[in-house]
């Protein structure tokens, strides 16, 4: 089976969870210390569906968001608006992420503030828990969802693309 060869950034503000969301995902573990993280990519195969994906997992240092932060949300919304005023393009391969859903008591985005956002833009949305593990697969799963869907609409309609979408962001 031939492998396809993809890169999943996850943007968000600092200390919000994007460095814990992917140690869950890719390693099962939590750290409950803070540890500002540098820019690193991680690369692992994953089967999805019938695809086996060989995926770069870009972990950002600074700019997912936190449900306990507003500013966080307002600023993976200013990232975004950034993002496709850069890039020209009207939509980008996007799955927004509440993280730190284990924090409810301390929860200053609503779902459906997220949620709608979400659709607003076209991308998935699911609050998640590293420290639970709660819809950490989900997340990822998502993202190549939203690959694949890409991938064969490009194929379907014939779209005159730049390059093939083989990307997503988790914000």
């Amino acid at each position: 089976m031939p492998t396809t060869t993809c890169r999943i950034v996850v943007l968000g503000s600092r200390s919000v969870g994007k460095t814990s969301l992917i140690a869950k995902y890719l390693s099962g573990s939590f750290n409950e210390a803070y540890h500002p993280s540098l820019d690193w990519t991680i690369i692992q195969n994953v089967k999805f569906g019938d695809i086996e994906y060989k995926c770069s997992v870009i972990d950002t240092a600074g700019q997912v968001f936190s449900i306990c932060s507003q500013r966080s949300f307002d600023i993976v919304r200013e990232i975004y608006s950034n993002i496709i005023n850069f890039t020209g393009e009207t939509t980008v391969v996007t799955v927004i992420v509440g993280c730190k859903e284990d924090l409810e008591q301390h929860r200053q985005v609503g779902s459906t503030e997220g949620q709608h956002w979400a659709e607003r833009i076209g991308a998935q949305w699911l609050e998640t828990s590293a420290k639970t593990g709660h819809n950490i697969e989900k997340v990822f799963e998502a993202c190549l969802h939203e690959i694949k869907r890409h991938a064969e609409l490009e194929v379907e309609f014939r779209y005159p693309i730049k390059a093939p979408v083989r990307s997503c962001i988790i914000m």
